[in-house]
């Protein structure tokens, strides 16, 4: 229990910036914990809370809190390795554009000097199965502060 209040406080430090981290980078701002629980509703409906036990119950709900965290980067870690995985493409050659062409028209797969399919479409004229994978792009995080009263025509 020690080690989990040390490690409390010791993020708690970091996060208001009392203790620098080490390298190059600083923290700006503190986190919005808001953000992090958004579709779940309440993080700490799970909690078992023990009548009288101040302290423990803060022990639970930290550590409820922390799993959270933990659980939560650990998805953000893997849709950041979907979002920028490179190998996701398949090429096809031929030995001329004229039989590129040929090749598209006859297919079915696309019209005559275009360079990119789209791998779903192509799979779904072949009638094999696969599932689309919901990706959000990159680097967006809602609107900036300075259009939040702006309404969207």
């Amino acid at each position: 229990m020690k080690r989990l209040e040390r490690r409390i406080v010791a993020l708690t430090k970091k996060a208001s910036g009392i203790l620098k981290p080490k390298g190059r980078r600083t923290l700006k701002k503190l986190p919005d914990l808001d953000t992090m629980f958004e579709n779940e509703g309440n993080p700490l409906a799970k909690v078992e809370y023990s009548a009288g036990d101040v302290e423990g119950n803060a022990t639970k709900e930290m550590s409820e809190i922390l799993r959270q965290l933990t659980e939560h980067r650990k998805v953000q870690r893997d849709l950041f390795r979907v979002a920028r995985d490179p190998d996701y493409f398949v090429v096809l050659c031929f030995q001329s554009h004229d039989q590129r062409n040929d090749f598209l028209l006859k297919s079915g797969w696309g019209e005559a000097d275009e360079r990119y399919l789209n791998g779903l479409q192509v799979c779904r004229l072949l009638g094999i199965d696969v599932q689309p994978i919901d990706i959000k792009p990159l680097g967006l995080r809602g609107k900036p502060k300075k259009y939040s009263e702006a309404e969207v025509l």
